[in-house]
């Protein structure tokens, strides 16, 4: 309503119809909370985000870690809503959330606990039996043993594998 001096007025009205709106959806796929997971490789961050009104290309999401503050994952979302890309994460036990706001400014999280060590460490090998001044004749069969290990993760997690340099593909 608006008045004059006179007090003679006018009014117009509208009616809204005002329809709420659904907060966006956040969930992480990787990383997992078990693996294992090194400072000096890169970690694979993939999560899915969606909105029932908006399109995924108008959310606004980010990756935070409670150790290393916001991540630069790089990630690219695709239409389905996959949010893919990968990071360095520095030594300690982080807690991963993937964060995602809509054009209502309604938000949605997911977290996930990661453990990530220090730079990983190369495994050792040492052949143990036939040492360097066995011979046998040809069709002779050998008996190989060996000794591997690895300071990060545990020995019935490592692949061995024995080759010749004199012999095509794996010795069984």
């Amino acid at each position: 309503e608006v008045r004059d001096a006179e007090n003679a007025s006018g009014t117009d009205s509208i009616y809204l119809s005002i329809v709420p709106t659904e907060a966006p959806t956040a969930s992480i796929i990787r990383p997992e909370g078990i693996g294992v997971f090194y400072s000096d490789y890169p970690i694979i961050f993939e999560g899915m985000i969606g909105d029932a009104e908006d399109d995924v290309s108008e959310l606004i999401y980010e990756w935070s870690s409670s150790v290393d503050g916001t991540l630069d994952v790089q990630a690219t979302v695709e239409n389905d809503g996959t949010a893919k890309g990968n990071a360095y994460l520095n030594e300690g036990i982080h807690i991963i959330t993937l964060r995602v706001e809509d054009k209502t400014e309604k938000t949605d999280s997911a977290d996930v606990t990661i453990t990530v060590g220090g730079p990983n460490t190369a495994p050792s090998c040492e052949i143990i039996d036939p040492d360097g001044s066995t011979v046998v004749t040809v069709g002779e069969m050998i008996d190989f043993m060996a000794l591997g290990q690895d300071a990060d993760i545990p020995n019935s997690d490592l692949v061995v594998e024995w080759k010749s340099d004199k012999m095509e593909g794996r010795l069984l």
